[in-house]
């Protein structure tokens, strides 16, 4: 794990195979296979350990907040700030995540990584559903697509962030790419807003 790791810090998610992984913790790459049935399952054990970490980061923010709305507002600062301090596991998380590649979604870890992923969703679909009891969000919102809407519009919009200079060069106008991450959360909240709802100043 510690090999495998140092790729998605070093390299990214396409240098990383299984071979290469193997030779740099000096196994096998049978060996390797005895630990992990493919690349998928050894990419599904990266996420489950970093998730491992920003889970309790994530539920503490959520419970700092008395209101739905507010714990919705503290998981996506928390989500920015992670991601800000982890940017390796961002790009290898959307690596992962290419349309078109093939998945393998039968291993242990894999099924690790989506009970992980279970747990996030449901943290988000928790603070949706008292935030319509509280008056905080919008009670006609769909709690599970809100938080798919969400989490999907936040990574889309934290890789413009992340790509900084890049980013900038295809857009024809001066854009403050510090200030996108903010601003879309601020909106996201406004979106939702319920009749209760307390939202900070711009």
């Amino acid at each position: 794990m510690a090999a495998a790791e140092e790729f998605v810090v070093e390299t990214g998610y396409w240098e990383m195979s299984m071979e290469a992984v193997a030779k740099r913790a000096e196994l096998s790459k049978g060996a390797l296979y005895l630990y992990f049935q493919n690349k998928d399952a050894l990419c599904a054990e990266i996420a489950v350990r970093s998730m491992r970490d920003f889970i309790p980061a994530l539920r503490a923010a959520a419970d700092a907040e008395p209101v739905g709305i507010g714990k919705i507002r503290r998981m996506l600062e928390v989500y920015a700030g992670w991601f800000d301090s982890h940017p390796h596991m961002f790009r290898f998380a959307i690596h992962w995540a290419v349309p078109g590649q093939h998945l393998d979604p039968d291993s242990e870890s894999f099924a690790e990584y989506r009970r992980c992923v279970g747990v996030i969703t449901q943290l988000g679909i928790d603070a949706t559903r008292l935030g319509q009891q509280d008056g905080s969000i919008r009670a006609e919102v769909d709690p599970f697509l809100l938080n798919m809407q969400l989490w999907t519009s936040f990574l889309g919009v934290f890789m413009a962030h992340l790509g900084g200079d890049n980013f900038r060069k295809r857009v024809p106008f001066p854009i403050d790419m510090d200030a996108i991450v903010p601003f879309h959360i601020q909106q996201s909240l406004r979106a939702i807003a319920g009749p209760n709802a307390e939202l900070p100043n711009d």
